[in-house]
């Protein structure tokens, strides 16, 4: 066998997370704890429980620290939403080699 370098990594990894409400018309950024995450990963999707309103969304999944990951929700109603609560599933990524300015 030999070394490989530059290997990309990916994989999906659950976390329970129950959100908090959120504001009418507000862009908020709530944390959740994940062992493992690096601050250079890339998290491409997620599955989420539903909300009860189709008016709060996920707009953006980062990490924070390592360790941690940051969720931004919108909320596009009159009213103060809670996003769903329970298993949330992330599809990551963790780039070895990045190329600056080409491929």
């Amino acid at each position: 066998m030999g070394v490989q370098l530059n290997e990309d990594r990916f994989g999906v990894v659950q976390v329970a997370f129950t959100p908090a409400e959120v504001a009418a018309g507000a862009i908020v950024e709530q944390t959740v704890s994940l062992p493992g995450a690096l601050a250079n990963d890339v998290f491409l999707a997620s599955v989420i429980p539903p909300p009860a309103d189709a008016k709060i969304d996920v707009k953006r999944i980062r990490v924070v620290s390592a360790g941690l990951l940051g969720l931004t929700y919108s909320n596009a109603s009159d009213g103060a939403l809670t996003p769903g609560a329970g298993t949330h599933v992330f599809l990551w990524f963790r780039p070895e080699h990045i190329t600056v300015g080409g491929i």
